[in-house]
């Protein structure tokens, strides 16, 4: 669910970081 999604995030910002700037970086290759 995205309540669970939001609050791994949370749980582990850093690896929500990641995975942010991955799929950021990811876009701006595109």
């Amino acid at each position: 669910t995205r309540e669970g999604c939001f609050r791994a995030f949370r749980h582990n910002n850093w690896v929500g970081a990641a995975i942010f700037g991955g799929i950021v970086a990811s876009f701006a290759i595109a």
